[in-house]
């Protein structure tokens, strides 16, 4: 009960907040190079999971800075005084009352999340002209998920960090087979980052983006190809 009273007052302020959010994620068909149909959803959520819709906070940058964990650490503060009283009639444990500091909304920026913005249009393209299946056919019923992952400049030591990421998994495949793309650049401070509207941001994010596409070989589109050729056998 304490856990949950805790989560309903402090979640303005945590990424993991009370925000209502779509069920229904993005979707859309595409037709490859041999004339193939192609489904992919964008949203959030974990590989195996149908994505969800995301949160302007999960589909935008944010920017976390101290200032948030102060403001943090004094709400979980006033609100571990109250239900952690000696008089208090739940049961309290201090513990229950941490957060990291990535699990903070901070401040939504207007930049999309670099995912949705580039990754996921660069990864449409690259299906496009990379799969050739065996025959022409619609594929659409076999979908592939395109997670997006949270985008976020947050404090780290003198400088600011930039996290990016997304996994992207196709039906009825093996969990542990989905590709993971998490990078990350530190080391420039918050004012060149933020420095004409988050344009720096936006370069490096591209970049740290392109990292994880080198790891795209034929052999991702080719097992990629394989599976939908053999769920749409089986089942279709």
């Amino acid at each position: 009960m304490n856990k949950l009273i805790l989560l309903l007052l402090s979640c303005p302020l945590l990424i993991t907040s009370c925000a209502t959010q779509n069920k229904t994620p993005h979707s859309e068909k595409f037709v490859t190079v041999d004339g193939s149909t192609i489904n992919i959803y964008y949203g959030v959520g974990k590989p195996g999971d149908a994505p969800k819709s995301p949160t302007p906070s999960q589909d935008h940058l944010r920017v976390i800075t101290r200032g948030h964990t102060a403001a943090q650490v004094a709400l979980n503060g006033t609100f571990g005084v109250i239900l952690c009283n000696p008089f208090s009639l739940l049961p309290c444990s201090w513990n229950n009352l941490g957060f990291s500091k990535e699990q903070l909304e901070g401040t939504i920026t207007n930049i999309p999340n670099i995912s949705h913005s580039y990754a996921y249009p660069k990864y449409i393209e690259a299906i496009k002209q990379n799969i050739r299946f065996s025959t022409t056919q619609d594929y659409s019923p076999i979908p592939i998920y395109f997670y997006a992952k949270p985008n976020y400049l947050v404090y780290d030591d003198d400088y600011f960090k930039l996290k990016v990421g997304f996994t992207i998994y196709a039906t009825h495949s093996r969990v542990d087979g989905a590709f993971n793309c998490e990078e990350e650049k530190t080391g420039i401070t918050y004012e060149q980052w933020i420095a004409n509207n988050y344009t720096l941001a936006v370069e490096e994010g591209k970049k740290l983006i392109d990292k994880c596409f080198e790891r795209l070989d034929k052999n991702h589109f080719e097992n990629l190809r394989n599976l939908m050729e053999r769920e749409r056998k089986e089942f279709l």
